[in-house]
């Protein structure tokens, strides 16, 4: 995107996603922010202890806490609320055989439930244990290449839900966004507030999705939505799953020149 000429102006990012946004944002170099993603997938395939899993639940946040509890009454460990994607779907981790009796209840209510294909129960206290091993890997972030934008890019931490103040973010930074619940409802609406608070009511604004699919498509026009007295936003992706051609990627590249990118 950069060597095309196209630079974001503000940034999110879900999960291991902020690390990508935090290059973005000028918060990480480019060396730095390959290490934070190496080492954080290699201190994840060592973490064997726990028997973790994750689902996602199209429910709201107290709806689902109260089938949490109801899943909690046979079983002791643990089981928390660890992504919030959208203000009807949020994502559940913990021990695995509470994530099951959890999506048997579900299942019985005719609620969306559908577990993850991931063998770590991330933003979970089951990542307390391998914190200190990434800490020490990452070890001292030194500075290096960073993405020449032409203006400053805002960075909204998931992590905080606020916008990021820091010129760099440093190794804990990264040890909380691991073991941390993801606030993206919040971080999302915080950055479409300030983008539409500085184009002073233009409602020309595009979100791209920059990943291997379009995965946070309907979370993020469900939040978005759900803004009544905002302008609006239209939803881009570069990739998705089933298309191997450039199609997409042009489409929205296309996309931002007829609406006046320059």
């Amino acid at each position: 995107m950069a060597s095309w000429g196209i630079f974001p102006k503000y940034v999110t990012g879900h999960s291991s996603g902020e690390i990508a946004a935090a290059y973005c944002a000028g918060k990480l170099s480019r060396e730095a922010a390959w290490r934070v993603s190496y080492f954080r997938g290699y201190v994840s395939s060592k973490q064997s202890a726990a028997n973790g899993a994750m689902m996602a639940v199209g429910l709201s946040g107290p709806r689902l806490e109260k089938h949490i509890e109801s899943a909690r009454e046979d079983l002791n460990g643990e089981l928390v609320i660890a992504c919030h994607n959208s203000p009807t779907n949020n994502t559940v981790s913990g021990d695995e055989a509470l994530v099951d009796s959890l999506k048997e209840l579900l299942d019985a209510d005719g609620v969306f439930a559908r577990k993850l294909n991931v063998q770590n129960a991330y933003h979970s206290s089951h990542m307390v244990t391998i914190a200190p091993d990434y800490l020490s890997l990452i070890g001292q972030l030194k500075s290096g290449s960073q993405l020449a934008t032409p203006h400053r890019v805002h960075m909204f931490s998931t992590v905080t839900g606020e916008e990021v103040q820091q010129e760099h973010l440093d190794g804990q930074y990264w040890v909380d966004n691991m073991v941390s619940p993801v606030r993206f409802t919040t971080a999302l609406s915080k950055m479409h507030a300030r983008a539409t608070g500085d184009k002073s009511g233009d409602s020309n604004l595009h979100i791209i999705e920059v990943g291997p699919h379009s995965t946070l498509q309907s979370a993020i026009k469900e939040t978005l939505g759900s803004k009544k007295d905002q302008p609006g936003a239209r939803y881009l992706s570069l990739l998705k799953r089933n298309d191997h051609t450039l199609d997409v990627m042009l489409n929205t590249v296309g996309s931002l020149a007829v609406h006046g990118y320059p």
